[in-house]
């Protein structure tokens, strides 16, 4: 039940401009969070690559509702 809760929210746009609005949401997310884009989160390895730092990146899709 909670994970259908979530999974709706998830697909809410209204939600999420909600939520990033509290002070300091965008910071707490991205240390999770390389980017909302790929480019956005290639940009955030490369940087943790000249700081000799490995990174991985994962596509999420909990959501999935196709092929």
């Amino acid at each position: 039940m909670l994970r259908n809760l979530l999974l709706f929210l998830s697909r809410q746009k209204k939600a999420e401009h909600w939520l990033m609005a509290f002070p300091g949401a965008t910071k707490v997310a991205s240390q999770f969070v390389a980017g909302d884009t790929l480019a956005k989160a290639i940009r955030v390895v490369r940087s943790l690559n000249q700081q000799n730092l490995l990174a991985t990146l994962d596509h999420l899709g909990e959501n999935v509702t196709s092929i």
